[in-house]
């Protein structure tokens, strides 16, 4: 028995699948090209592969390359990308702490200067108040803190007078030292020199000493004090008054530095002797006139401050001295 064999259908077979598989080998060839884009994330360069026609968003989620709220990107997450080497810039929202009057404000921004970011905190500046970094700075990354420092308002209070100087931070002496203000030995200062100066307006008081002299019986007497009265002198030179006793300044009056405080001491004249004649009158008019005093020697005393004045010590006849001031 004679096999037939249908060559003719075999043949359309073959042809079938050859056109179908140069049609789908075209349709690949003819699918999507892959391409390189380059992706600039904060000035960080990255490449990446895509496909021609995809979206900047799909491209960066297939990279796994997060874009926050706030952050910018170029060309738009929706935007088509359809060429070799096109490049997307990630512009990050950036965290800045300003650390300023005891607090610290968080603000955001995609670029700028430490200018920029006080100006969103709201923080205005007054003359003399320093910043760190500098106001000119760029903000390029997350996490940077801003410090401002406030100038203060300082009053000396020393010899009278009021000296006003600015200061961002110190110690009271360094107070002193920008007011020029030289302190003696035995000068009383509030707050102590090792303070630090604090926030808001300061006051810092100078107490100078006050050096004295106190001529009594014949002696001069150094006293030394911050403050106090002619009377606190006289108590701590040792000086008593007694009835009659004299003091050529208030005794309530304030110290005052090369003051000097000048004591003399009552002496009391021996009375006449009594007559009932002429004779006697005469013998006791003349007595009287014996017994007045005259100055036996008259000393001058130049001040120990060295500033042109002091005092006469003068000693009279009847042993008695007494003081007078130039």
């Amino acid at each position: 028995m004679t096999k037939i064999t249908n060559t003719r259908g075999i043949a359309k077979c073959v042809a079938v699948i050859a056109i179908m598989a140069f049609a789908m080998v075209a349709l690949c060839a003819c699918g999507p090209k892959e391409i390189t884009v380059n992706v600039l994330d904060e000035g960080k360069s990255t490449e990446v592969s895509a496909h021609a026609g995809e979206t900047v968003g799909d491209i960066l989620s297939a990279a796994g390359i997060a874009v926050n709220e706030g952050d910018e990107v170029s060309p738009s997450l929706d935007s088509e990308i359809k060429d070799e080497g096109e490049v997307i810039t990630i512009e990050r929202m950036k965290k800045v702490v300003i650390a300023v009057d005891g607090k610290n404000i968080d603000v955001e921004l995609l670029r700028g200067t430490v200018r920029d970011a006080l100006e969103e905190a709201g923080v205005t500046l007054a003359e003399g108040d320093e910043v760190s970094p500098s106001l000119d700075t760029e903000i390029t990354g997350e996490g940077l803190t801003v410090t401002v420092e406030r100038v203060k308002s300082i009053v000396v209070a020393v010899d009278g007078e009021n000296i006003e100087v600015a200061m961002v931070d110190g110690t009271v002496q360094d107070a002193l030292n920008k007011a020029g203000v030289t302190l003696a030995e035995g000068d009383e200062v509030s707050p102590s020199l090792d303070s630090e100066i604090g926030d808001g307006d300061v006051t810092i008081t100078v107490e100078r000493m006050k050096h004295v002299v106190v001529a009594v019986d014949g002696e001069n007497i150094d006293v030394a004090m911050v403050n106090g009265t002619v009377q606190d002198a006289l108590d701590s030179a040792g000086v008593t008054l007694k009835d009659g006793d004299k003091v050529d300044v208030d005794t309530a009056a304030p110290l005052e530095d090369g003051m000097l405080i000048t004591v003399t001491r009552y002496v009391k004249k021996p009375e006449p002797a009594a007559s009932n004649n002429t004779s006697s009158r005469n013998s006791g008019s003349s007595s009287n006139k014996s017994s007045e005093k005259s100055i036996v020697s008259r000393t001058q005393v130049p001040n120990c401050s060295g500033d042109g004045h002091g005092y006469y010590e003068i000693t009279w006849s009847d042993g008695s001295m007494t003081y007078e001031e130039y």
